[in-house]
């Protein structure tokens, strides 16, 4: 036993309470030790009192090892990290010792950017709720997939804050981050189905970034969630950062929904297609917050002159039902369709933030309101240093444009900001309805733009400045 193993055996007895009695456990020189599991898996358990110590999961020190004691009645799973059978099948199993989550490195996983991690991490949330991924780089060479389990929380050490260095390697050294890398192409970092999971503390990231035609490329995918929470986590190259696909992923013909269920402090950059595509198609959403989203496609340059990457939308949402969201970023991208699109949704915004983003010359509303049922509140909205692609003949940019039999929607607190501007003539204005079954109230506008242009008067439609 190397001197650090001895250190590493002896803090993990004392951790357990059986240091209580020294002299009892090692008066015959150093307690039973193996290399790895494949050799506990070899280890005659006949006559052992004592823990084994196992020095690595798949090599000595790579801090997989860890005490094990026998159960000779125990016909527990092996789970390949903390129960262990035998390997010639005779009954009882080795027990790793140990409280608190399970750390994916006692599974084998290297976490050394190089290693492809998947079948450990897999087999890790397979058989344990509480899983903690340390620092490092988990390279994966097909989606991370949570389908078949409920109630999991998986815990990272953060994500680094330098979004020119998403993979956790800050001046030659790995950060304190956590990176799950997904070398496969059109395919979710992370597959995420049924109830009650919290994923945190985490960067998700396809190794290539994806274009606007990888349909199945997610930072997360959903497949009919509840009860869950997502926090903590940036995205990275995927065509959709946090999605739910048209049909589950195991491809049942059934709807997709999401439940209760809350997203909060997440990062989402370098994206093709969408930000956040939460359309439900026909299934439902309700009780969803969406709080502290930063969406961006900044992608070199200065901020006098950046570089912006394509992408098609900001969000996504039907058949929204008690949606909350809050703190909204969209930021530094130039974006092909209309940002914001929502489809027989009830939602309140609060908070949505507008900055550097250019429109192409086709889009003719931030947010548009589609279906027969939607209604919205925005509150507190900024558009900051815009620009607006498209000549005096282009209609001008909504900050909201609304078709036919909608319920209602107020807008309170909107701000214009003078920056926002187009060379060529085209404006930008508050609101457009287009038919006349809709009840639009605005309020609280103010007109710090040189092309602002009053709202296009309608039935429905009332302006209190």
């Amino acid at each position: 036993m190397t001197p650090l193993s001895r250190r590493a055996a002896l803090a993990g007895l004392a951790a357990f309470g059986a240091l209580a009695r020294p002299a009892s456990l090692f008066a015959q020189g150093a307690p039973p030790t193996v290399s790895t599991l494949l050799e506990l898996r070899q280890r005659d358990p006949a006559g052992v009192q004592a823990p084994v110590f196992v020095q690595g999961a798949l090599a000595p020190d790579d801090h997989g090892g860890g005490w094990f004691v026998w159960r000779a009645g125990s016909m527990t799973d092996d789970d390949g990290g903390c129960v262990v059978a035998l390997a010639n099948g005779m009954p009882g199993r080795w027990h790793r010792l140990y409280s608190g989550p399970i750390d994916v490195r006692w599974f084998g996983a290297r976490g050394d950017g190089k290693t492809d991690d998947i079948q450990h991490l897999q087999r890790a949330v397979a058989h344990h709720s509480d899983i903690y991924f340390p620092a490092g780089i988990y390279r994966l060479s097909r989606p991370l997939d949570l389908t078949d389990v409920w109630g999991r929380r998986i815990t990272g050490a953060g994500q680094t804050a330098d979004p020119r260095n998403p993979g956790g390697f800050e001046s030659g050294k790995l950060s304190r981050a956590t990176t799950l890398l997904l070398d496969a192409d059109n395919a979710p970092v992370l597959r995420l189905g049924g109830s009650g999971h919290t994923i945190e503390r985490l960067c998700l990231m396809a190794k290539n970034r994806q274009p606007r035609g990888a349909a199945w490329s997610y930072g997360i995918e959903l497949n009919n969630v509840s009860r869950s929470r997502l926090s903590d986590l940036r995205i990275f190259n995927c065509a959709t950062g946090i999605g739910l696909p048209q049909r589950p992923a195991l491809g049942a013909e059934s709807a997709n929904f999401l439940f209760d269920t809350a997203l909060a402090n997440i990062d989402i950059n370098d994206f093709a297609y969408c930000g956040l595509d939460l359309r439900n198609y026909e299934g439902g959403g309700t009780g969803v917050l969406i709080s502290q989203i930063y969406m961006n496609n900044l992608a070199g340059g200065t901020i006098a002159q950046p570089q912006l990457a394509d992408a098609e939308h900001f969000i996504l949402g039907q058949n929204w039902a008690e949606y909350v969201l809050q703190a909204i970023h969209c930021e530094w991208t130039r974006i092909r369709d209309e940002p914001i699109l929502l489809h027989n949704c009830n939602a309140v915004i609060q908070g949505l933030h507008v900055e550097g983003v250019r429109f192409a010359e086709d889009v003719e509303a931030v947010i548009r309101l589609e279906g027969g049922t939607t209604g919205l509140t925005l509150d507190a909205v900024q558009l900051y240093d815009c620009r607006i692609e498209g000549g005096p003949s282009a209609p001008p940019l909504a900050l909201l444009a609304t078709s036919s039999k909608l319920a209602r929607a107020e807008l309170r607190r909107i701000v214009f900001a003078r920056s926002l501007r187009n060379t060529a003539g085209r404006k930008v204005t508050t609101a457009r309805i287009i038919g006349g079954d809709a009840k639009v109230e605005v309020s609280g506008v103010m007109q710090e733009s040189d092309i602002y242009a009053a709202p296009i008067a309608a039935r429905g439609l009332t302006q209190r400045d």
